[in-house]
Protein backbone atom coordinates (compact mmCIF):
# COMPACT_ATOMS: atom_id res chain seq x y z
CA UNK A 1 0.00 0.00 0.00
CA UNK A 2 1.51 3.00 -0.73
CA UNK A 3 2.36 5.41 1.76
CA UNK A 4 0.85 9.06 2.02
CA UNK A 5 3.91 10.67 1.68
CA UNK A 6 3.93 9.12 -1.75
CA UNK A 7 1.85 11.60 -2.81
CA UNK A 8 3.95 15.01 -2.02
CA UNK A 9 5.03 16.70 -5.03
CA UNK A 10 7.35 19.14 -6.17
CA UNK A 11 5.22 22.38 -6.42
CA UNK A 12 2.12 23.55 -5.65
CA UNK A 13 -0.88 21.59 -5.84
CA UNK A 14 -4.39 21.74 -4.67
CA UNK A 15 -4.48 19.86 -1.14
CA UNK A 16 -7.93 17.96 -2.39
CA UNK A 17 -5.53 15.64 -4.91
CA UNK A 18 -3.62 14.78 -1.29
CA UNK A 19 -5.33 11.07 -1.15
CA UNK A 20 -4.00 9.13 2.07
CA UNK A 21 -5.25 5.18 2.61
CA UNK A 22 -6.14 3.69 5.50
CA UNK A 23 -6.01 0.60 6.51
CA UNK A 24 -8.49 0.49 9.85
CA UNK A 25 -10.63 -2.91 10.41
CA UNK A 26 -14.11 -1.25 11.01
CA UNK A 27 -15.95 0.36 14.49
CA UNK A 28 -14.60 0.01 17.71
CA UNK A 29 -15.54 -3.03 19.37
CA UNK A 30 -14.09 -2.80 22.77
CA UNK A 31 -12.70 0.72 23.94
CA UNK A 32 -10.39 2.01 27.20
CA UNK A 33 -13.48 3.90 27.75
CA UNK A 34 -15.97 0.76 28.13
CA UNK A 35 -14.96 1.30 32.35
CA UNK A 36 -15.71 4.89 33.08
CA UNK A 37 -17.52 4.71 36.01
CA UNK A 38 -21.17 6.30 35.98
CA UNK A 39 -19.99 8.49 38.40
CA UNK A 40 -17.98 10.61 36.05
CA UNK A 41 -21.15 12.45 34.13
CA UNK A 42 -19.04 14.75 32.25
CA UNK A 43 -17.31 12.36 31.25
CA UNK A 44 -20.12 10.08 30.14
CA UNK A 45 -22.01 13.35 28.38
CA UNK A 46 -19.15 13.92 26.17
CA UNK A 47 -18.87 9.79 25.34
CA UNK A 48 -22.97 10.06 23.99
CA UNK A 49 -22.14 12.88 22.11
CA UNK A 50 -19.56 11.13 20.49
CA UNK A 51 -21.18 8.02 19.75
CA UNK A 52 -23.49 10.06 18.34
CA UNK A 53 -21.54 11.44 16.07
CA UNK A 54 -20.21 8.28 14.98
CA UNK A 55 -23.66 6.66 14.16
CA UNK A 56 -24.30 9.89 11.96
CA UNK A 57 -20.79 9.19 10.41
CA UNK A 58 -19.68 12.65 11.78
CA UNK A 59 -16.06 11.89 12.86
CA UNK A 60 -13.98 14.75 14.84
CA UNK A 61 -10.01 14.84 15.12
CA UNK A 62 -8.85 17.01 18.29
CA UNK A 63 -5.56 18.78 18.40
CA UNK A 64 -4.06 18.85 21.75
CA UNK A 65 -3.20 22.52 22.08
CA UNK A 66 -2.07 22.56 25.85
CA UNK A 67 -3.14 23.23 29.32
CA UNK A 68 -2.21 26.22 31.02
CA UNK A 69 -0.79 27.41 27.37
CA UNK A 70 -2.19 27.19 24.24
CA UNK A 71 -0.22 25.72 21.24
CA UNK A 72 -1.86 25.83 17.75
CA UNK A 73 -1.09 23.48 14.84
CA UNK A 74 0.81 25.32 12.74
CA UNK A 75 -0.21 23.22 10.03
CA UNK A 76 -4.26 23.45 11.40
CA UNK A 77 -5.58 25.09 8.44
CA UNK A 78 -3.93 22.65 5.87
CA UNK A 79 -4.74 19.94 8.23
CA UNK A 80 -8.58 20.89 8.47
CA UNK A 81 -8.83 21.35 4.92
CA UNK A 82 -7.49 17.66 4.11
CA UNK A 83 -9.45 16.09 7.02
CA UNK A 84 -12.45 16.95 5.36
CA UNK A 85 -11.51 15.43 2.01
CA UNK A 86 -12.13 11.91 4.49
CA UNK A 87 -14.96 13.55 6.11
CA UNK A 88 -13.50 14.02 9.17
CA UNK A 89 -13.88 17.51 11.16
CA UNK A 90 -10.71 19.44 13.14
CA UNK A 91 -11.01 21.17 16.50
CA UNK A 92 -8.09 21.99 18.66
CA UNK A 93 -9.13 21.21 22.30
CA UNK A 94 -7.19 22.30 25.67
CA UNK A 95 -7.20 19.83 28.89
CA UNK A 96 -6.59 21.27 32.55
CA UNK A 97 -3.56 20.31 34.16
CA UNK A 98 -5.32 19.46 37.42
CA UNK A 99 -5.91 15.66 37.84
CA UNK A 100 -9.21 15.75 39.77
CA UNK A 101 -9.84 11.77 41.28
CA UNK A 102 -12.48 10.18 39.15
CA UNK A 103 -12.73 12.92 36.61
CA UNK A 104 -11.28 11.56 33.16
CA UNK A 105 -10.96 14.16 30.44
CA UNK A 106 -10.30 13.87 26.67
CA UNK A 107 -13.52 11.45 26.50
CA UNK A 108 -15.41 12.95 23.29
CA UNK A 109 -11.90 13.67 21.39
CA UNK A 110 -10.68 10.13 22.92
CA UNK A 111 -13.11 8.02 21.83
CA UNK A 112 -12.92 9.75 18.54
CA UNK A 113 -9.30 8.94 18.10
CA UNK A 114 -10.32 5.21 18.65
CA UNK A 115 -12.74 5.74 15.90
CA UNK A 116 -10.54 6.69 13.29
CA UNK A 117 -7.86 4.81 14.32
CA UNK A 118 -10.25 1.56 13.70
CA UNK A 119 -11.90 2.78 10.13
CA UNK A 120 -8.21 4.04 8.90
CA UNK A 121 -5.10 2.91 10.82
CA UNK A 122 -3.32 3.58 13.56
CA UNK A 123 -0.85 5.93 11.75
CA UNK A 124 -3.46 7.71 9.37
CA UNK A 125 -3.57 11.04 11.68
CA UNK A 126 0.28 11.10 11.60
CA UNK A 127 0.52 10.81 7.89
CA UNK A 128 -2.04 13.55 7.40
CA UNK A 129 -0.58 15.79 9.42
CA UNK A 130 2.71 15.36 8.08
CA UNK A 131 1.42 16.16 4.66
CA UNK A 132 -0.63 18.74 5.40
CA UNK A 133 3.03 20.28 7.68
CA UNK A 134 4.53 19.93 4.37
CA UNK A 135 2.14 22.06 2.73
CA UNK A 136 2.11 24.44 5.14
CA UNK A 137 5.79 25.32 4.42
CA UNK A 138 5.80 25.45 0.64
CA UNK A 139 2.45 27.66 1.03
CA UNK A 140 4.90 30.18 3.44
CA UNK A 141 7.77 29.99 1.30
CA UNK A 142 5.96 30.38 -2.06
CA UNK A 143 4.12 33.12 -0.34
CA UNK A 144 6.36 35.15 1.03
CA UNK A 145 4.77 34.91 4.49
CA UNK A 146 6.46 35.66 7.64
CA UNK A 147 6.37 33.10 10.14
CA UNK A 148 6.14 33.78 14.07
CA UNK A 149 9.22 32.28 15.56
CA UNK A 150 8.15 29.93 18.13
CA UNK A 151 6.69 28.01 15.67
CA UNK A 152 9.78 27.65 13.94
CA UNK A 153 11.49 24.15 14.21
CA UNK A 154 14.81 26.58 14.43
CA UNK A 155 14.46 29.91 15.30
CA UNK A 156 16.44 33.03 13.74
CA UNK A 157 19.50 33.46 15.11
CA UNK A 158 21.94 36.55 16.15
CA UNK A 159 25.15 36.80 14.32
CA UNK A 160 27.57 34.99 16.98
CA UNK A 161 25.07 33.13 18.70
CA UNK A 162 26.22 29.36 18.88
CA UNK A 163 23.10 28.03 20.76
CA UNK A 164 19.34 28.06 19.64
CA UNK A 165 17.91 31.20 21.32
CA UNK A 166 14.79 31.93 23.31
CA UNK A 167 14.37 35.68 23.54
CA UNK A 168 17.61 36.34 24.50
CA UNK A 169 20.92 37.05 22.80
CA UNK A 170 24.48 36.72 24.50
CA UNK A 171 25.77 38.40 21.18
CA UNK A 172 23.32 41.26 20.88
CA UNK A 173 24.10 42.38 25.06
CA UNK A 174 27.41 41.98 24.82
CA UNK A 175 27.45 44.51 21.68
CA UNK A 176 24.81 46.91 23.56
CA UNK A 177 27.05 47.06 27.07
CA UNK A 178 30.08 47.43 25.11
CA UNK A 179 28.98 50.75 22.88
CA UNK A 180 25.75 51.96 24.46
CA UNK A 181 26.28 55.92 26.17
CA UNK A 182 23.41 56.25 28.54
CA UNK A 183 22.05 59.68 28.31
CA UNK A 184 22.35 62.48 31.27
CA UNK A 185 19.74 62.03 33.37
CA UNK A 186 19.51 58.02 33.04
CA UNK A 187 18.34 56.54 36.31
CA UNK A 188 20.14 52.93 36.55
CA UNK A 189 18.18 49.69 38.04
CA UNK A 190 18.83 49.81 42.17
CA UNK A 191 18.90 46.68 42.35
CA UNK A 192 19.57 43.16 40.18
CA UNK A 193 14.94 43.15 40.81
CA UNK A 194 14.38 46.21 39.23
CA UNK A 195 13.44 46.04 35.75
CA UNK A 196 15.12 48.13 32.80
CA UNK A 197 14.71 45.88 29.42
CA UNK A 198 13.60 46.60 25.75
CA UNK A 199 12.08 43.89 23.79
CA UNK A 200 13.11 44.56 20.31
CA UNK A 201 10.86 42.73 17.46
CA UNK A 202 12.56 41.57 14.29
CA UNK A 203 11.90 40.26 10.84
CA UNK A 204 14.47 38.32 9.62
CA UNK A 205 14.28 37.02 5.91
CA UNK A 206 15.82 33.70 4.11
CA UNK A 207 18.77 35.29 3.43
CA UNK A 208 19.97 36.69 6.78
CA UNK A 209 18.79 39.70 6.53
CA UNK A 210 17.36 41.10 9.75
CA UNK A 211 14.91 44.44 9.92
CA UNK A 212 13.41 45.90 13.45
CA UNK A 213 9.74 45.89 13.37
CA UNK A 214 9.38 47.88 16.66
CA UNK A 215 10.60 48.18 20.79
CA UNK A 216 8.72 47.97 23.75
CA UNK A 217 10.52 49.24 26.79
CA UNK A 218 9.67 48.36 30.06
CA UNK A 219 11.20 50.60 33.43
CA UNK A 220 10.26 50.55 36.74
CA UNK A 221 12.07 54.17 36.92
CA UNK A 222 9.42 55.41 35.09
CA UNK A 223 11.56 58.44 34.06
CA UNK A 224 13.64 56.44 32.01
CA UNK A 225 10.58 56.24 29.37
CA UNK A 226 11.58 59.82 28.28
CA UNK A 227 15.41 58.32 26.81
CA UNK A 228 13.49 56.12 25.01
CA UNK A 229 14.46 57.60 21.62
CA UNK A 230 18.03 58.32 22.33
CA UNK A 231 18.31 54.63 23.42
CA UNK A 232 16.54 53.55 20.63
CA UNK A 233 19.12 55.63 18.05
CA UNK A 234 22.24 54.05 19.52
CA UNK A 235 20.54 49.92 19.89
CA UNK A 236 20.16 51.00 15.95
CA UNK A 237 24.14 51.37 15.59
CA UNK A 238 24.68 48.30 17.84
CA UNK A 239 22.33 45.81 15.83
CA UNK A 240 24.00 43.45 13.23
CA UNK A 241 21.40 43.82 10.05
CA UNK A 242 23.01 41.03 8.07
CA UNK A 243 24.35 37.53 8.79
CA UNK A 244 21.42 36.35 10.68
CA UNK A 245 20.71 32.10 10.77
CA UNK A 246 17.32 32.27 9.19
CA UNK A 247 14.37 30.47 10.78
CA UNK A 248 14.51 26.82 9.87
CA UNK A 249 11.06 25.00 9.26
CA UNK A 250 11.05 21.09 8.20
CA UNK A 251 14.88 21.91 7.03
CA UNK A 252 13.87 24.64 4.93
CA UNK A 253 14.97 28.56 5.54
CA UNK A 254 11.51 30.50 6.20
CA UNK A 255 11.13 33.94 6.94
CA UNK A 256 10.39 34.90 10.32
CA UNK A 257 10.22 37.32 13.10
CA UNK A 258 11.84 37.42 16.21
CA UNK A 259 12.29 38.83 19.51
CA UNK A 260 14.73 39.80 21.67
CA UNK A 261 15.26 41.49 25.21
CA UNK A 262 17.91 43.70 25.28
CA UNK A 263 18.56 44.58 28.84
CA UNK A 264 19.80 47.93 30.77
CA UNK A 265 21.78 49.14 33.33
Amino acid sequence: MPSSLSFLVNGLVPLGMFVVLGCGSGPVSKSRYDAIPSSDRECHEELEKARTDIASSQLVYCHLAGNLLYFRLRSAKELEELLSTHGIGYKEEMTSDVVVEGKTQWCYCGLMEEQIAAKYGEHFIDSLIDVSDDWYVKNAISNGDTLYYAECDTRPRYPGDDEHPDDDSDSLQASIERHLQYPAGYQPRPNLDSIAFADVRFLVDTAGNASILYYHFLFDMDANHLFEDTLIAQIERCVQRTGWLPALVRGRKVQADMNYRIYFE
